[in-house]
C-alpha cells in the first residue's frame, strides 16, 4: 500500500458509513477497564490474531510473536501519515484494543506504546461501534482523567472503529490535536475511509496468523489462493440443520475448506479473511455457491431414482435446503443475485431450496446495495438468513424491514444457555422476535443434549452443531440422509 493508494481510496469514498448515520457517544464518565458482551471472546481472538498478546501473556508481562510495540507495520504507517496530513493534526494512531490494554500498531507524531484501557478513549469507540469526537478533552469527563491529557500531550480527539470483514472491531484509528478542535462530519468521513484500509490490512494479518503463514508477500498469498481455485484445492463440507421438533434433517450449510498441498485441510479462518483482503472473497463464495447447488441437484436426482428408498426418504431429500454464505462486498457490488440466478439455471433446483446467509453485521450496516441484493434474492424465491445474531448491536426490529426468512443465534449465546440467565434471556428474546415475524430460528453450535433441550425450551425451531454431525463431505451426508 502506497500513499497514492491511500489518496485514491479517500477520494473514491469506498466502504464508508454515511455521515448522517453516525451515532455519537453521549457525555459520560469513562473509567471502564474492560469490554463486556456476548461477542467479546470472538473479538479478543481477532485482536490476538493481529498481534495483541493473550491475557495470560499480558499478566506475565510477556510479548506474543508479532505483538511487540516496537515492531511497526509499513502499510499501516502509510495510513496514519495520511490521516495526520489530511486532517491537519500532529498525531494519528492505530490502537488495537485487548482485554486490559491497548497497543499502538502504527503511530505518526508519537511512538509505539502499550497503555491500560483506563487510559484509553479508543476503547469507547470500539465498544460503541461509533465515531467518538471530543473537542476539548480537558473539560470532558470521558477524557479529563487521562494522564496524556493532564500532561498536555493532546487536547482534542477523533476516533473511529476499525473492523474486519466479519464486523469485529479490533481497535480504532484516531487523530489527536494539541489544541481544542471541533471536528466536522467531513473529518469523520475521511477517517472512516482510512479505517477501511486499516481493516483490510489487519484482515490479512489475521488470516496469516490463523493459517500459520509467515508475514509473506501478499502477491505470493494471492497466487496460492488463485491456484487453490484453479487447481481444485477448495472443498465443501456440509453440516446438517435438524428440526428440534421431530429430529429430521431439514437443511445443510455449505462450509468451505482449503486442501492445501503442504499444510493439509485448512478451515475457513485460514482462508476467508485472506481471500477477502486480497480481493478473492467473491471468487470463493461463487465457487461454493456453484458446488453446493450442484451437489443438491445430484442428491435430488439420486433420491428420485435410487431403488429401495421409502417415500419419506425421497420426500426428505426433495425438501432439503442448502445454505451458502455471501460477503458484504458481494452484495454491495450487486454481484450475488446474478450469481445465484446463474447457479439456479445451471442446476435446475427450485429457488426455495437455496438459502443465502449474511451476517448480523452486514444487516446492521446495510447500505443500499445490501438491501437491494437481499430483496432481489427474495424475489427469486430464495431464503435469506441472518447469521451470528446476538453478537452485534443491531435491533431485532431491523429484521422486520428486510425479506428475512431465518435467523441463526450465535454459538456464543447458545453455549451459555445452560449456565447463564442473561444468555437464556437473550436467546428467548431472539426466538420470540423470530416467531412473531414467522422466521425459522436456528441455534448454532449445539454440542450436547442438555443444550439442545435448553434452546428448544427457549423457542428455537432448528439446531445445528456437533451433537448431530460435524461438517462432512457430500457423499457422507447423502449416506446419512438415506440411512446408509
Amino acid at each position: 500500500m502506497t500513499q497514492t493508494d491511500v489518496d485514491r481510496e479517500v477520494q473514491t469514498g469506498r466502504n464508508t458509513v454515511p455521515v448522517e448515520a453516525l451515532h455519537l457517544l453521549p457525555l459520560q464518565g469513562s473509567g471502564r477497564v474492560t469490554i463486556t458482551g456476548p461477542g467479546e471472546n470472538r473479538r479478543l481472538q481477532a485482536v490476538r490474531d493481529v498481534g495483541v498478546p493473550t491475557e495470560e501473556a499480558e499478566q506475565a508481562g510477556q510479548e506474543q510473536e508479532g505483538g511487540s510495540p516496537s515492531a511497526g507495520d509499513p502499510q499501516l504507517d502509510v495510513v496514519v501519515a495520511a490521516a495526520a496530513r489530511l486532517l491537519a493534526v500532529p498525531m494519528a494512531l492505530v490502537n488495537l484494543v485487548g482485554r486490559r490494554t491497548q497497543r499502538r500498531a502504527a503511530a505518526h507524531g508519537c511512538g509505539l506504546a502499550t497503555e491500560p484501557l483506563s487510559q484509553s478513549l479508543c476503547v469507547l469507540a470500539v465498544e460503541s461501534g461509533a465515531a467518538l469526537l471530543i473537542q476539548d478533552c480537558r473539560t470532558d469527563p470521558r477524557a479529563a482523567h487521562l494522564d496524556a491529557v493532564r500532561q498536555g500531550e493532546f487536547t482534542s480527539y477523533l476516533g473511529v472503529p476499525v473492523t474486519g470483514l466479519d464486523g469485529l472491531a479490533v481497535g480504532a484509528l484516531c487523530v489527536l490535536d494539541t489544541a481544542p478542535r471541533a471536528f466536522t462530519a467531513d473529518d469523520v468521513e475521511q477517517l472512516q475511509r482510512l479505517a477501511s484500509l486499516v481493516g483490510s490490512r489487519l484482515d490479512q494479518r489475521r488470516a496469516q496468523t490463523t493459517a500459520g503463514l509467515p508475514p509473506g508477500q501478499p502477491a505470493e498469498l494471492a497466487a496460492d489462493l488463485a491456484a487453490a481455485l484453479a487447481q481444485g484445492q477448495l472443498r465443501v463440507r456440509y453440516q446438517p440443520q435438524v428440526s428440534l421438533v421431530d429430529g429430521r434433517t431439514t437443511g445443510v450449510e455449505a462450509l468451505v475448506r482449503w486442501q492445501h498441498p503442504e499444510r493439509g485441510l485448512l478451515g475457513p479462518a485460514a482462508l476467508l479473511p485472506q481471500a477477502a483482503a486480497l480481493g478473492l472473497g467473491h471468487d470463493v463464495d461463487t465457487w461454493v455457491l456453484h458446488r453446493a447447488t450442484a451437489d443438491l441437484a445430484a442428491w435430488r436426482e439420486h433420491a428420485a431414482s435410487a431403488p429401495g428408498l421409502t417415500m419419506a426418504q425421497r420426500a426428505d431429500v426433495d425438501a432439503l435446503t442448502v445454505s451458502v454464505n455471501a460477503t458484504v462486498r458481494a452484495c454491495t457490488a450487486h454481484l450475488w443475485p446474478a450469481d445465484v440466478r446463474e447457479a439456479l439455471a445451471r442446476t435446475g433446483i427450485p429457488a426455495e431450496r437455496l438459502t443465502v446467509e449474511v451476517t448480523e453485521h452486514s444487516v446492521q450496516t446495510r447500505g443500499p446495495g445490501v438491501t437491494s441484493a437481499l430483496r432481489a434474492l427474495a424475489e427469486l424465491g430464495c431464503g435469506v438468513s441472518v447469521d451470528d445474531v446476538g453478537t452485534g448491536s443491531s435491533s431485532l426490529a431491523l429484521l422486520a424491514e428486510l425479506p428475512v426468512t431465518e435467523v441463526k443465534v450465535d454459538g456464543s449465546l447458545v453455549r451459555g444457555t445452560t449456565t447463564s440467565r442473561s444468555h437464556r434471556t437473550l436467546v428467548r428474546a431472539i426466538a420470540d422476535a423470530g416467531c412473531d415475524l414467522g422466521l425459522d430460528v436456528v441455534a448454532e453450535h449445539v454440542e450436547d443434549v442438555v443444550t439442545a433441550k435448553a434452546v428448544t425450551g427457549l423457542g428455537c425451531s432448528t439446531g445445528q452443531g456437533y451433537l448431530w454431525s460435524p461438517p462432512v463431505p457430500a457423499e457422507q451426508l447423502m449416506s446419512r440422509l438415506l440411512g446408509g
